[in-house]
């Protein structure tokens, strides 16, 4: 994530030892308030090209008990509190954890009913927030499923356009942490190549 601009350099030993603390504080603290009501059931789990950092799940057997629950580790060296307040915002429509919940819900077979995030900041003392879970239903995870498929079939179709045939997506030209790199490309020099190559170097396909 991102890093404030008047944080210090860290050398590795430094950022060994910050990562072991945010491991062993998670550990003890979120993470094990956590089990007290969950059971693990994968870590670091690969489906496609999702790797989904924490999968579990209710460990009462009870009948409505048969779903997920999805948990993103989002670790910071620093980390503002609008920009944490921020992302627990927008955990509802979080586009990264619905692609985990589809991902978990067709690996597993078992329904996703909650995702959410988990925030551990490394210094300047080591924090770990565990976010309040977002209700994730069938019906609205099947018609995310919808517009993913449309939206992926027009990534692939991608390969075959122009760069000034590509569709801007506006929408994502600026976020909480600045403008989107293609900004100045679409937005200042209107996909004029020429006047891009002031600032970019074009890549081959």
């Amino acid at each position: 994530d991102r890093v404030p601009g008047n944080s210090e350099e860290w050398s590795l030993e430094g950022l060994q030892t910050l990562v072991q603390r945010g491991i062993t504080t998670a550990a003890e603290t979120t993470l094990a308030e956590m089990l007290k009501t969950e059971k693990v059931v994968g870590t670091e789990v690969s489906i496609g090209s999702g790797r989904i950092d924490l999968v579990t799940c209710p460990s009462l057997k009870l009948v409505d008990n048969n779903y997920l629950i999805i948990t993103d580790h989002k670790t910071s060296i620093q980390k503002a509190p609008r920009y944490i307040e921020s992302d627990f915002k927008d955990i509802p429509l979080n586009w990264q954890l619905w692609d985990y919940a589809w991902r978990a819900q067709s690996y597993y077979g078992r329904p996703v009913r909650w995702i959410r995030i988990h925030q551990i900041i490394l210094s300047p003392r080591t924090k770990c927030i565990m976010s309040e879970p977002s209700r994730i239903n069938p019906e609205n995870l099947q018609k995310w499923e919808v517009n993913a498929n449309l939206l992926w079939y027009d990534m692939e179709k991608n390969d075959e356009l122009e760069f000034d045939q590509l569709r801007q997506n506006w929408h994502h030209c600026l976020n909480k942490y600045g403008p989107c790199r293609a900004y100045q490309a679409c937005h200042s020099f209107l996909r004029d190549e020429k006047q891009m190559e002031s600032v970019y170097v074009k890549k081959d396909k």
